[in-house]
């Protein structure tokens, strides 16, 4: 597992993966970075691989409704950052403007009621993430 750390020198396109998120945060499920825990280490590495992207991604809120409330505020602040860096890029235009001024709102409504598990904070959090 340790092998994967960093950026793969990977030439073909992994098996087809289906990507189930238990948080809102930054949306790893649908780019090509991801995040291996190492418990032996304790310690978190990241992955990249450009042929390793899930094929799909399932957002159920009702996945993230089993996360301890810190870790719910935690990653929503996350998601609520990559929405506000996504918006002041030089990258972005008007396309991308409206889908960040979108996901900061609906996190800012309701990321308070995701952190209380309530099933519509949990599922604005989930859409607003991505």
């Amino acid at each position: 597992m340790r092998s994967l750390e960093g950026v793969a020198p990977t030439k073909h396109h992994a098996v087809k993966t289906i990507a189930v998120p238990t948080t809102a945060g930054t949306a790893a499920e649908v780019t090509i970075n991801y995040v291996i825990t190492d418990p032996e280490k304790v310690r978190k590495f990241v992955c990249v691989d450009e042929h390793d992207i899930p094929a799909y991604a399932v957002i159920d809120p009702d996945m993230m409704s089993s996360m301890p409330k810190g870790l719910t505020a935690s990653t929503g602040m996350d998601a609520l950052t990559h929405a506000i860096e996504g918006y002041t890029t030089k990258g972005a235009w008007e396309m991308t403007d409206m889908m960040h001024i979108e996901a900061i709102r609906l996190i800012a409504e309701t990321l308070r009621q995701a952190v209380e598990n309530d099933p519509k904070g949990r599922a604005g959090m989930a859409l607003g993430s991505h």
